[in-house]
């Protein structure tokens, strides 16, 4: 029912679809996401990753495009990263707040603006698709086999909406009731079970600064937090990293148990979802669309975490790239 497909560049292989939906979401145009347009904020290069990271915080935006001085865009600047480059520069002890932080690094890298981090994994790159040429197969594949987590929409050299996969998601969700063989099959049977995908976790005495820290050496967007005996008891994500900005005592308490540090964070930073291999596909949808999720983990008969599923992994089983 599945096989396997590489993602280019991203280092991750995806298990992906036959192909039976191919010609299903290839008939399926983008209006849903064209008539219902997302508040899209754009940056000039010339934009200081300061101004940047106070105008994503003040929209609640996760991701914005990045244009040059022609109106031709560069790529998309991502909150969590600019969020990152300040953090590097706290240290243990320190009293401040993300405000007094944010001004120190402005003050020690004058010259840093959103042009500067052209290259480098705070910068992602800007794959758009013409709106009115392209259809749901095109989306998915980039979403889901190509791991990218936004598409641009455009139409000419306007930028008309963001795509994410939460978005697709939803819209799999929506139309569930076409895909029911596919979403009563089994993850174990769908490939999505196994260790193909190891799951990045700490411990529950680790602090949320070696979280956050192990993310970004892993390249991953989350990290699960297991016990002594390794059963998974929480999960933080890169997007908490947020909440430090408007939640000035989170800044200080970077260095507390990781545990108390989402406790701190709110009762909503504890959402997480675990399945098993013998869960559907369609349990998995139901749960990341009605609990807000971006993952579930699956665990063995111990609670001890096997596997990741992502977005994107969900979109990637519905559709197979053309030959």
């Amino acid at each position: 029912m599945s096989k396997r497909a590489a993602a280019p560049g991203s280092g991750v292989r995806r298990t992906t679809g036959d192909g039976t939906l191919d010609d299903f979401f290839r008939s399926q145009n983008l209006q849903p996401f064209i008539q219902q347009p997302k508040q899209v904020v754009a940056f000039e290069s010339s934009t200081s990753i300061k101004d940047a990271a106070v105008a994503l915080d003040k929209h609640n935006i996760l991701c914005a495009p990045v244009k040059d001085k022609a109106g031709d865009y560069l790529g998309l600047v991502d909150a969590v990263g600019l969020l990152y480059l300040v953090l590097d520069t706290f240290q243990e002890g320190e009293a401040l707040d993300f405000g007094e932080l944010l001004e120190r690094y402005s003050e020690s890298f004058a010259d840093s603006d959103l042009s500067s981090l052209t290259g480098t994994p705070r910068f992602l790159p800007f794959v758009g698709l013409q709106c009115d040429d392209s259809t749901m197969l095109d989306v998915m594949l980039l979403l889901g086999q190509y791991n990218y987590h936004r598409v641009p929409l455009i139409r000419g050299k306007a930028l008309v909406t963001l795509v994410s996969q939460s978005d697709v998601v939803r819209y799999l969700y929506q139309h569930r009731e076409k895909f029911g063989d596919l979403l009563g099959a089994t993850l174990q049977s769908l490939g999505l079970a196994g260790q193909a995908k190891l799951v990045t976790v700490c411990t529950a005495k680790n602090t949320a600064w070696d979280a956050f820290q192990l993310m970004k050496s892993k390249q991953v967007s989350a990290v699960g937090v297991v016990d002594a005996e390794g059963k998974l008891v929480n999960s933080i994500s890169a997007r908490e990293a947020r909440y430090i900005m408007r939640q000035p005592p989170l800044l200080v308490a970077l260095y507390s148990p990781v545990q108390e540090w989402l406790k701190m964070r709110g009762p909503d930073a504890n959402k997480f979802s675990v399945v098993s291999a013998a869960d559907t596909l369609g349990h998995v949808l139901d749960a990341l669309v009605s609990k807000k999720l971006h993952r579930v983990y699956v665990v063995d008969a111990k609670g001890m975490p096997v596997r990741v599923v992502t977005l994107g992994d969900v979109i990637s089983i519905f559709v197979s790239e053309e030959k």
